[in-house]
């Protein structure tokens, strides 16, 4: 649901404040990674794991606790796994 307000939104179709849940039914589904998939997972979190050993070696902290950071963190790894689950996503609706 929220892919699908992020996507009316810009567009600027999407103009409320949260869309309706009512009658929505959920399907949890387990999504099977390609081995392309798994080594681009992976090359990601090393990439970001260097990031935050730079930003440790530049403020001289060893437990970094910048919110911005972990969140840039989080998000980045969200969409990723959204992506990773597209063409199975897009295959399963048509």
């Amino acid at each position: 649901m929220e892919a699908l307000a992020l996507e009316l939104k810009h567009h600027g179709r999407y103009i409320a404040r949260r869309l309706d849940h009512g009658d929505t039914e959920f399907i949890v589904e387990e999504v099977t990674l390609s081995e392309a998939d798994v080594t681009l997972y992976n090359r990601c979190a090393k990439l970001w794991l260097c990031i935050l050993e730079g930003v440790r070696r530049a403020t001289g902290r060893r437990y970094f606790k910048s919110r911005y950071f972990w969140a840039a963190h989080q998000r980045f790894f969200r969409l990723l796994n959204m992506s990773l689950k597209l063409d199975w996503t897009v295959s399963y609706v048509r």
